[in-house]
């Protein structure tokens, strides 16, 4: 979902555990989830 912003994404997907990366651009442009976050859901 391009243009997409973190609280919203976090608003549609309340049960995974988006953890939000430092980049030079900001901390809200890169995510990480596991593997196994998405089996919960």
């Amino acid at each position: 979902m391009p243009g997409l912003c973190p609280d919203a994404l976090e608003a549609a997907f309340p049960d995974l555990p988006f953890t939000w990366l430092g980049t030079s651009a900001g901390d809200a442009f890169v995510l990480m989830l596991r593997k196994e976050d998405f089996e919960r859901v």
